[in-house]
């Protein structure tokens, strides 16, 4: 209730502190479940938990790119 009364008006740096704190929960439990149901997860230097095949598919995706500048024309 006084989350709601506190919406109604100008957001300050309460209630985006308790937004925040809320999601940040609610990830963590959302990862901790995650890694119970499998431990196929790692976790990136962000923090944030990542599928390994979703990885090792990223880090073949990144393993085709080119970096070096093409040879125009001129």
């Amino acid at each position: 209730a006084e989350a709601v009364e506190d919406l109604s008006g100008p957001a300050d740096e309460g209630v985006t502190w308790r937004l925040s704190e809320a999601a940040r929960a609610a990830d963590l439990a959302r990862r901790s479940a995650q890694e119970e149901s499998n431990g196929e997860f790692d976790v990136g230097d962000n923090g944030m938990t990542m599928d390994r095949d979703e990885r090792s598919a990223l880090d073949a995706l990144l393993g085709t790119i080119k970096y070096e500048k093409s040879k125009g024309r001129g």
